[in-house]
């Protein structure tokens, strides 16, 4: 029905704050219900609705990555709370050498556009990059994007007054170039944030609205969109044109346009003038401003960030970038360990390691030198016990016991002090895999003793592909065993040097699979990949819907980059879980 709720949505960081002195609980004011996945209590209700009972909510963002940072700086001895220096030699060596993951809003493949685009070179750069980013989504926002990359590209090449002249050939009344300028100095010139609009408003007006008044006027411009979207949808349906072009004018009549004088009704610009005065073009659509203020308010009723959130967030950005450049080593310590818990995140994060800092290594789990956490040793890492997949409490048995009464001499002291607890045969199996026995022989020898200790759980063997494919099961990578198809990655190219337009084999590690029906209900795959040479997270679509791939962990296929699309055309090899157990157990002679 019409008005109803279709589907439930959490908030990723949304907190609802009451006042327990005042005696306003949440529990006797606000609807609220258990949690599907953790059991955590969540309000039913909207922040504008929990708003008219008096309360106040938040949305606190960020918290993996403020977490992260502030692990790595303990284990530094730093002031946890304390935000690093700015420092040219960090954006230098994270930015220019595209270190962009597990970098905060900047891991993603469009994180690194952003850096090899922009070069953010400071706080205030990142923060314009963290806007500019979210407007990628509609086709304004596209342009947004370009003018700001312009804008840029000629303040680094040393042209400073590059993006003053191109607001003075925007705008018609010099006097609205001149206010331009100095509402948009921290951003080039190009409207990115909510602020600046509310203070071009400000500004334009003379002072005639506040800037109350201007954040007024974006909140209109956000609910216009809200309701009607933005003119590229309704272009070509009059009806749909109309009702958009008189709900918009009167928020610009009330807000902009008794002030823009050459830029507003007395422009001589055709197009501006034929979109104020709703005058079609012959092909049925409405004319759009090339040029001016106008323009740049059509482009921001897409989308505009708080800039209050974008430098806040670029402190985070940038404090583990600073961590990144100076102490690598705490910095993958502290990631992996906020991420213990996700096992493709660790997947992705050992993968980023090989690329950015093959000096560091990653030990296997060990049952006499992990901690529950990821640790530093000898330079390298250790991973950690909690992070194995499936051992879930054990993990936690087993470190007590070893601090209670000292490290495990032998196999049968571990098996004799810990499997009347919480380490059954799944856990012994896990442990063996991962070779966390590795005090004790090599992982066919403490098979055997297993063995002969009476545990009765799945040998190993000598498929390297299958060793490779358990152990990447149970900890998210390869730390013993190297997969065979990792030995012929390096031979294809990286994703990030296929060309537009043209086709090349790559080798990818398949993260999901997700089934798609075209419109007309043909099937199709959408790959979740990440280039083993490159590190590139991206969709492949796999027009073909190839049922071979289904299980697999490894692929080397041709691809096609067209834009931002690319398509698998096979032939493909894919390599992965499915395999025959009755050749891995004559492998061992069974």
């Amino acid at each position: 029905m019409v008005g109803t709720v279709s589907a439930l949505g959490q908030h990723a960081g949304g907190v609802i704050i009451s006042d327990r002195n005042r005696r306003l609980s949440l529990y006797d004011y606000c609807a609220l219900q258990r949690t599907k996945d953790d059991g955590r209590v969540a309000s039913l209700w909207t922040k504008e609705e929990v708003a008219q009972l008096g309360f106040i909510k938040y949305d606190i963002l960020g918290l993996n990555s403020a977490s992260m940072v502030h692990y790595a700086r303990q284990l530094l001895g730093l002031d946890p709370y304390e935000d690093a220096l700015e420092d040219e030699e960090v954006f230098h060596d994270v930015v220019m050498t595209l270190k962009h993951k597990n970098i905060f809003q900047f891991e993603s493949q469009l994180g690194r556009q952003a850096f090899e685009d922009f070069m953010p070179m400071s706080i205030s750069d990142l923060a314009n990059a963290t806007a500019v980013i979210r407007l990628l989504g509609a086709e304004a926002g596209r342009e947004v994007y370009a003018d700001y990359k312009a804008a840029v590209e000629n303040v680094q090449q040393g042209d400073t007054e590059y993006w003053k002249e191109r607001l003075y050939q925007e705008c018609l009344d010099p006097e609205n170039a001149k206010i331009s300028i100095d509402v948009l100095r921290d951003s080039y010139g190009v409207l990115i944030f909510q602020e600046q609009l509310a203070n071009m408003v400000k500004a334009f007006s003379k002072g005639k609205k506040t800037f109350t008044d201007g954040n007024h006027c974006r909140k209109l411009l956000d609910k216009h969109k809200k309701k009607y979207g933005t003119i590229d949808d309704c272009q070509g349906d009059l009806e749909a044109m109309k009702t958009w072009h008189k709900t918009f004018m009167e928020i610009l009549d009330e807000y902009f346009m008794p002030f823009l004088g050459a830029d507003g009704y007395g422009t001589t610009d055709e197009d501006t003038k034929a979109f104020l005065t709703f005058k079609l073009k012959r092909d049925g659509t409405l004319p759009l401003p090339e040029r001016g203020p106008i323009k740049w308010i059509l482009s921001s009723a897409a989308y505009l960030f708080n800039k209050l959130h974008a430098v806040a967030y670029s402190v985070n950005t940038y404090n583990m970038m600073w961590l990144k450049h100076y102490y690598p080593l705490e910095f993958w310590t502290s990631s992996l360990t906020c991420v213990k818990d996700k096992l493709d995140d660790i997947r992705n994060m050992l993968a980023a390691m090989a690329t950015e800092c093959p000096e560091i290594q990653v030990l296997p789990p060990n049952v006499n030198k992990s901690e529950a956490n990821f640790i530093m040793e000898d330079g390298n890492i250790r991973y950690g016990m909690g992070a194995i997949s499936g051992m879930d409490a054990a993990a936690e048995v087993i470190l007590k016991e070893r601090r209670l009464h000292g490290e495990y001499v032998s196999l049968q002291d571990f098996v004799t002090r810990t499997t009347k607890s919480k380490v059954n045969k799944r856990c012994l199996e896990a442990l063996l895999f991962v070779n966390a026995f590795s005090d004790f022989g090599t992982i066919y020898e403490v098979w055997n003793q297993l063995q002969l200790l009476g545990k009765d759980i799945e040998a190993p063997v000598e498929d390297a592909t299958y060793m490779a494919e358990k152990e990447s099961l149970l900890i998210g990578g390869n730390i013993t065993y190297t997969h065979p198809i990792l030995n012929r990655a390096a031979y294809y190219i990286p994703l990030t040097e296929v060309e537009d337009g043209m086709s090349d084999v790559c080798a990818f590690r398949i993260l999901k699979i997700l089934k798609k029906t075209t419109k007309t209900g043909k099937p199709y795959q959408l790959l979740k990949v990440s280039c083993l040479n490159s590190g590139m997270q991206c969709n492949v679509f796999d027009w073909a819907n190839r049922t071979e791939l289904e299980g697999q962990t490894y692929l080397i296929g041709r691809i096609t980059k067209k834009g931002n699309f690319i398509t698998l055309n096979g032939p493909s090899t894919a390599v992965g879980r499915n395999f025959n157990m009755n050749s891995a157990k004559k492998a061992l002679g069974r």
